[in-house]
């Protein structure tokens, strides 16, 4: 990621919102990033991603993978029942 997209990031960030469209070279976000993008506190955010088996680590630094997200949050119905996939 170039230095103006971190910095474009972060200032979505602090103003509480971001953009629903993520570029594609983006398949992963830290746990705050991602929170904002689907709109969910952080803390469930990473019981979400923790199910979804979508956590991703690299030494210290924890990244969602969002491809992952999806397809556990499309395996839902309307009623809140997760369907099989």
């Amino acid at each position: 990621m170039l230095n103006d997209e971190a910095t474009c990031m972060d200032e979505m960030l602090q103003d509480g919102v971001l953009a629903k469209t993520v570029p594609a070279q983006r398949r992963y976000m830290r746990y705050k990033e991602a929170s904002t993008y689907y709109g969910v506190g952080v803390s469930k955010m990473v019981e979400m991603a923790r199910e979804a088996r979508a956590v991703r680590k690299v030494g210290k630094l924890t990244l969602v993978n969002l491809d992952v997200m999806n397809r556990y949050l499309e395996s839902f119905d309307e009623k809140g029942e997760r369907q099989d996939v």
